[in-house]
């Protein structure tokens, strides 16, 4: 069982209901939570934030592998 079903679940709410108040379809969603399909980061972020929690705790590809970006090339002022 998927993150996003267990969370879906626990919290008493229909793929219906998830799915109106994310404006996501509800198959995609149904796909999603069985995994099947892997969400683009925009529908991940939409689902998360319905559930106010961070994307990449519900889903872990989205995690950043370090917190601030390399700069490879050097700027002069």
């Amino acid at each position: 069982m998927t993150r996003l079903k267990k969370l879906r679940m626990s919290q008493n709410i229909t793929v219906t209901e998830l799915s109106k108040k994310t404006n996501i379809p509800q198959p995609s969603l149904t796909l999603i939570e069985n995994g099947q399909r892997n969400p683009s980061f925009a529908v991940a972020d939409r689902i998360a934030s319905y559930f106010q929690i961070p994307v990449e705790d519900l889903f872990p590809q989205f995690k950043r592998q370090s917190p601030y970006p390399k700069h490879t090339s050097k700027v002069e002022v």
